[in-house]
């Protein structure tokens, strides 16, 4: 127990919380993060970029550059490993008329990235837990934040067209966007015991893509960014 922490993390025994931030590193994105911690070191990791940070006498452990479902599967193994038992993914997706910026509780998740049918052929789609969903969706109402509930898709990657993804994703208006990562976050964290809460941002849609810097989005995606750092700080 712990000796994959101690390798990748630095520590046999990790801090009980771990607010996961999924995507490509960005220290823009770290500087929006940070300022929410009271005391924070310094970020460390090539495989995934890690700190440890603590706000109001709680530890923990902050993870960006989880990019992909493989990555997230690998990740929440070598948590396990360092003791963590609670988690809070935040992710981005694309979608294709809500505004850039909105939040989504995820309720569902279809599974079209590929870590999850290696382990369950037979998994099409993945339940978010019912208390989790009531807990987060009571924590943002309590908070005043607006957001939506529905389904997400995982697929093997965004940044590529895979035709008939494209076509299920434009013909379903069940699914509100597409990222990479929270199926394999959901069924692993399940899995291995792990408390899973989840939310999602959309980070583009029809009108700007997923690396515009017009001003609007730019804004947006760092409003969301802010607010559901927030909430896990709230919340794990």
């Amino acid at each position: 127990m712990g000796r994959y922490s101690k390798l990748i993390f630095g520590r046999d025994k990790l801090p009980a919380r771990c607010i996961i931030y999924a995507g490509a590193y960005l220290p823009s994105r770290k500087k929006i993060v940070w300022r929410h911690f009271d005391k924070w070191g310094r970020v460390k990791g090539y495989w995934v970029r890690y700190v440890y940070a603590q706000k109001n006498g709680r530890e923990y452990l902050i993870l960006f550059n989880v990019y992909g479902g493989a990555f997230m599967m690998e990740a929440l193994h070598i948590l396990r490993d360092g003791g963590v038992r609670n988690t809070f993914f935040i992710g981005s997706a694309g979608g294709k008329y809500l505004p850039i910026g909105t939040i989504i509780l995820p309720i569902e998740v279809i599974e079209r990235s590929g870590p999850v049918i290696i382990d369950n052929t037979e998994v099409e789609s993945i339940k978010c837990s019912r208390e989790i969903v009531d807990f987060l969706a009571k924590k943002m109402n309590e908070m005043g934040i607006n957001y939506t509930k529905g389904k997400i898709m995982s697929v093997p990657c965004v940044l590529h067209e895979i035709k008939h993804l494209r076509k299920m994703f434009e013909d379903r208006d069940d699914i509100l966007g597409v990222e990479m990562e929270l199926a394999s976050y959901i069924y692993y964290a399940r899995k291995l015991g792990i408390k899973a809460f989840a939310l999602i941002y959309i980070s583009d849609n029809k009108y700007y893509d997923v690396i515009s810097r017009k001003e609007e989005a730019v804004k947006a995606r760092k409003r969301a960014l802010n607010t559901i750092t927030k909430i896990a700080l709230n919340t794990i």
